[in-house]
């Protein structure tokens, strides 16, 4: 049987029909396109439930507008109709309230046709995340405060290095026609040059350290075999 053909279904189906899908531990539901054009809930089954926080019967019949509310629940109804009108699948990310809490669900819808070709049913899964979510955050707002802590280094290390030249310029001014009395005053020259040509080093460093995590991270695929044998 054709890929296509797999989809066709007879357009009397009922919730009864998916009673399978209660067998599921993954969130699942079904979408029915009533007379009015308004993608229904025709099936949630049992684990979705217990996710959601909701009854059955408190779903069946009702758009995602009606359930959930607000914007989530007019996002995620634009997002079953842009289904219906597309015939094609949807991924799509949502914040919706489970259990009292938001959540960022990720939801795939997939189009069933009848055999006229239009679409009579959407088939959805979904999944809670909110901790991938948070982690992506966390992630990005880390980045974010690392280019600024550079940008910090890169302009302070800039700003340091004219006043060492200065003072190394100075150092230079004063060893001309200096007359050394065996006071130590050469000596105090010589350690306050030693201390400039150090702090200009390591400014040198400090900035090409900061140059070099600026560049942005090159990602390559390896053999994980050929990784471990040249480890061993």
């Amino acid at each position: 049987m054709a890929a296509s053909e797999s989809l066709n279904v007879n357009v009397e189906m009922d919730a009864a029909a998916f009673d399978a899908f209660d067998c599921v531990k993954s969130p699942i539901f079904v979408l029915k396109v009533d007379n009015s054009q308004r993608p229904v809930y025709a099936a949630f089954n049992a684990f979705a439930c217990d996710v959601a926080g909701f009854a059955v019967e408190d779903v069946i019949g009702k758009t995602a507008e009606e359930i959930y509310g607000g914007r989530s629940g007019s996002l995620a109804y634009a997002r079953h109709v842009q289904t219906i009108f597309g015939g094609r699948p949807v991924s799509y990310e949502l914040p919706l309230p489970l259990r009292g809490q938001e959540r960022t669900v990720r939801t795939h819808l997939e189009p069933v046709f009848d055999d006229e070709g239009d679409v009579v049913f959407l088939v959805g899964t979904s999944a809670d995340i909110s901790s991938e979510q948070t982690l992506r955050e966390t992630r990005i707002d880390a980045e974010s405060q690392m280019r600024e802590i550079e940008n910090f280094v890169n302009l302070a290390a800039h700003d340091l290095r004219a006043p060492m030249r200065q003072i190394t310029m100075l150092l230079d001014q004063l060893r001309e026609g200096f007359e050394d009395h065996k006071d130590g005053k050469i000596e105090i020259i010589k350690m306050l040059d030693n201390v400039s040509t150090n702090a200009k080093t390591l400014i040198t460093d400090l900035l090409a350290h900061a140059q070099a995590t600026d560049l942005e991270p090159k990602l390559s695929t390896f053999g994980l075999r050929d990784l471990c044998s040249r480890v061993m």
